[in-house]
């Protein structure tokens, strides 16, 4: 689809038919009217008020939570398609794609709701073989909106808040679900402090559980190709999502799994090989000196090597009982995994999650297919026939540079 701006079209009227509420407190405020420019009103109330008078969902009773319910009988996934009632009649059928905004209320919770977008495919001509893509920001604690808005998302945010479509945005080729988690991130919201996650095992539960009542509601989604993608803290989530989803498949129904792929960008995963990359990424890239590096090198990264090890490990007495079951948890893993296609991409130009850490974490990953990768070519990667970085193979493994990008690769 040709790039045709969204012109008058501002954000808060974007927002006006996908921002459930997001404090129990908010989801009663009336409907006041949107200031006029010429109002002197405080910048506070001019950001508040066009956000309470355009919000539709908050009237329904079943985004008002009250007395802290756990609202046994309400429905656990309440969706609403996003609306653009303002477009002139020259733009695009928006509403011939099928965009939603919608919360999922987490079970054995007080109250908590996962707010989430999804965009079905704007190929539609082909949309049987497009697959389905979760996208998972990093942080912890970063809203997806910034990945929608200013990465890989159908629009992008242009001057006096309209929007244009972003002809590199990932649902040209995919079903895309952005969702804001943990509990606590963006518009996911909680009325009740407890149900606030401290583990990575909470967080990856409560997404399981969002997945299976999404595809539930879209069934014919179900069986379509699933990709795990993300950035930064990703890393973390992706890997444990990917096992969550493979453990959970064995118990179900072979026509009810979800037909599961992965993928991570500039993921944050392994300090311990990652984190010694930077000082020199950073010299190479003139970013410090050399005596800063050397002087970094000496007597910094040893330092910092033991300090993190020592935070991650603590103080622990032998478990061996423990350290079984994990290396079987481990093995039951891989046997699952089968032949899954497993994408792990870095923009050259990030420092953080820079490429040379990601590389050496890739190649020191312990797997059937380790040696073959190791001695794996590295082959240009091309996009529309012009170079874009270079990738290493060796199915079901694929690593890429990209050039000339940063953390925002996608």
């Amino acid at each position: 689809m040709a790039t045709i701006f969204f012109s008058i079209v501002y954000l808060s009227l974007f927002l006006s038919d996908i921002f459930l509420i997001s404090t129990p407190a908010n989801a009663r405020y009336t409907n006041d009217p949107l200031p006029s420019p010429r109002v002197d009103i405080s910048p506070k109330d001019r950001a508040a008020r066009p956000i309470r008078s355009l919000d539709l969902f908050s009237q329904e009773d079943i985004n008002i939570v009250k007395d802290n319910s756990s609202d046994i009988d309400a429905p656990r996934l309440v969706e609403k398609k996003i609306k653009f009632p303002f477009l002139p009649v020259s733009d695009p059928s928006v509403e011939d794609l099928r965009h939603y905004a919608g919360y999922y209320h987490l079970p054995h919770t007080l109250g908590a709701r996962m707010f989430y977008f999804f965009f079905e495919s704007r190929n539609q001509n082909n949309n049987n073989e497009d697959p389905v893509v979760i996208w998972l920001s990093g942080g912890p604690g970063i809203s997806c909106s910034i990945a929608l808005f200013y990465e890989n998302g159908p629009f992008h945010i242009k001057e006096a808040l309209s929007l244009i479509w972003n002809d590199h945005g990932w649902d040209k080729i995919s079903n895309i679900i952005y969702v804001d988690q943990p509990i606590g991130t963006g518009f996911s919201y909680t009325i009740d402090d407890s149900d606030i996650r401290h583990d990575l095992t909470s967080i990856i539960k409560d997404l399981y559980n969002f997945l299976k009542a999404f595809f539930i509601k879209h069934t014919k989604l179900t069986r379509k190709k699933f990709f795990i993608t993300g950035q930064s803290y990703a890393g973390h989530y992706a890997p444990a999502l990917a096992s969550k989803i493979l453990e959970e498949n064995e118990k179900i129904n072979i026509d009810n799994r979800i037909n599961l792929q992965a993928s991570i960008g500039n993921g944050h995963i392994n300090p311990y090989i990652q984190s010694p990359t930077i000082p020199v990424f950073a010299w190479i890239h003139k970013l410090i000196r050399e005596l800063d590096y050397s002087n970094i090198e000496e007597n910094f990264m040893k330092i910092c090597q033991s300090s993190a090890k020592s935070c991650v490990d603590g103080v622990r007495k032998d478990c061996p009982i423990a350290f079984d079951d994990c290396l079987d948890m481990i093995t039951r893993i891989r046997e699952r995994a089968g032949n899954k296609n497993v994408l792990i991409y870095a923009g050259d130009q990030d420092l953080i999650g820079n490429w040379r850490g990601i590389m050496e974490l890739v190649l020191e990953m312990e797997w059937s297919g380790k040696k073959e990768f190791k001695e794996a070519p590295i082959v240009p990667f091309e996009v529309d026939d012009a170079d874009a970085g270079a990738m290493m193979i060796h199915d079901p493994l694929s690593f890429v540079r990209v050039r000339q990008s940063q953390l925002f690769v996608n």
